[in-house]
């Protein structure tokens, strides 16, 4: 089954702008107690429908843009397409078959059955070693390849 939740702000009573979409075997409510142990504000699913890891992933990678780094949980922004699913899926409209399109439609997204990495936020890639990050004339191993073959060619 797969879940959203978000949080709600004891004092303020107000939600905190932030889903976390995630997967479990078991009653989602049960999981929503689990997580909240030790966390100060209260969890409340807002969603649920029928899936797999593998469509919690494919959400995953959809909404990758509004994914905080490292985490299950997402910025819901307004008018974003995440919103616009959330919307969807609380109105019932969104059930399993549209997983698997949303999952169809990720694969752009796939390397190798694995999230697709930002090769665009770490620079060029050098055409010597096959690193990003730096060119051809900046590439460490080929400074370390050329340093040890004049100290080759010196010694001969």
């Amino acid at each position: 089954m797969i879940y959203v939740l978000t949080e709600i702000d004891p004092v303020t009573n107000e939600n905190s702008g932030y889903v976390k979409i995630g997967y479990t075997k078991a009653d989602a409510e049960k999981r929503a107690n689990e997580l909240s142990c030790g966390n100060p504000r209260q969890l409340v699913v807002i969603a649920t429908c029928e899936g797999e890891l593998t469509d919690e992933h494919a959400l995953h990678v959809r909404f990758w843009r509004w994914r905080i780094e490292g985490t299950e949980w997402f910025r819901l922004v307004a008018g974003s397409d995440l919103d616009a699913w959330l919307e969807a899926l609380r109105a019932a409209s969104v059930g399993t078959a549209q997983l698997r399109k949303d999952r169809a439609a990720s694969r752009p997204w796939m390397w190798r059955g694995k999230a697709r990495p930002r090769h665009r936020d770490l620079g060029p890639k050098c055409e010597w070693c096959g690193e990003r990050g730096h060119v051809v004339s900046d590439c460490p191993k080929r400074a370390q390849w050329r340093y040890q073959r004049r100290l080759l060619a010196s010694t001969s």
